[in-house]
């Protein structure tokens, strides 16, 4: 299987170091041809500290040791989005995932909820029932709080700095991809797409895919491209486990780089783009022998943002409010044990 060496490696300080601006052309430009051709690549120079990155590895690892019922004790619910996934429970077309995950979500302020109003008034108009699960999942999207565990300690301080760091750094991609688009540096955020970023963070765990004990498991994580707009995977050292599918149709290996992180583009882009940028499928098949720790960061739209494309080139494209594209998608992803209406 082929590795990283087809897949770009973009130096990202000029959006975020003043002293080196001059040189923010020469990222827009290998940006720019990354989304088009390839729609993944790795970033460096992006500031955060390798044993910052490496910490939030180790501190994922300690909560992933503990036994079952401490983790549980933030175990997501049927219903709600936010929270700790027994091995197996996410799925991807209709198969178990073979990993464990913590689930988080921006917590929207007062300000920010006043803008999603008309989404919750229209989707009451048409799924009036309140105690379904697409309406459940809705009020946990909008007005849930993340659970944070007791243990380890330092946990939920660690995860949050963390999350500050990507915030910034899907900042910096995003304003250099919309000058490579031929627009303003900030027109994602003018336009009211971006300055809110209803932004998601999964800590996963992923035990060797060979010890898998349920007959309806697919992979470690099956075939799919991602919803959103960008992902940001900070992977720990294992290899030949985060693979993505190129135009030729062979799949490769995005295997990690020290202190690099391996990035790509969700379906909103390819939407925004007219389809110029293409968001790749990629999957997890992780066959070693050793506990895998992924962390990725999905920067994305604002809930109420209106995707469309940018061009006017409507092509299969059609208009969509990203908050009702992300609860179409989060209302299916979970099968609880507990729950056998649920699929």
């Amino acid at each position: 299987m082929s590795t990283q060496q087809t897949i770009p490696i973009i130096d990202i300080s000029p959006f975020l170091d003043v002293s080196k601006a001059g040189k923010k052309q020469e990222v827009v430009d290998q940006l720019y041809d990354a989304c088009k051709n390839v729609g993944f690549f790795y970033i460096i120079g992006h500031g955060i500290p390798d044993e910052f990155i490496s910490g939030v590895h180790a501190k994922a690892r300690e909560f992933f040791d503990l036994p079952a019922a401490q983790k549980k004790q933030i175990t997501i619910q049927p219903g709600k989005v936010r929270g700790y996934q027994v091995l197996g429970e996410n799925i991807t077309k209709q198969k178990r995932d073979w990993h464990e995950a913590i689930d988080y979500y921006v917590e929207l302020k007062p300000d920010q909820l006043s803008k999603t109003a008309p989404i919750e008034q229209n989707e009451i108009i048409e799924n009036p029932d309140v105690n379904s699960n697409r309406r459940l999942v809705l009020d946990n999207l909008l007005r849930g709080k993340n659970p944070w565990p007791e243990a380890p300690s330092g946990f939920r301080s660690l995860f949050e700095e963390y999350t500050q760091h990507q915030i910034r750094l899907g900042s910096a991609i995003m304003s250099a991809i919309a000058l490579g688009l031929g627009h303003p540096e900030n027109y994602f955020e003018e336009k009211g797409l971006i300055d809110n970023s209803f932004w998601v963070m999964r800590i996963i765990g992923y035990p060797p895919l060979q010890g898998a004990t349920q007959e309806d498991v697919g992979i470690s994580c099956g075939e799919h491209t991602d919803y959103g707009c960008l992902t940001m995977v900070n992977q720990d050292s294992t290899k030949d486990a985060l693979q993505i599918l190129t135009k030729e149709g062979e799949w490769i290996s995005a295997n990690p780089i020290p202190g690099a992180f391996v990035m790509n583009i969700g379906d909103m882009m390819t939407v925004w783009t007219g389809g110029e940028f293409k968001s790749t499928l990629h999957r997890v098949v992780h066959r070693g022998t050793g506990f895998r720790t992924s962390i990725p960061f999905f920067y994305e739209p604002n809930f109420e943002a209106l995707v469309k494309p940018f061009t006017g080139v409507k092509e299969a494209f059609t208009d969509m409010v990203y908050g009702k594209h992300l609860l179409n998608k989060t209302s299916s992803n979970f099968k609880y044990d507990d729950d056998p209406k649920q699929n």
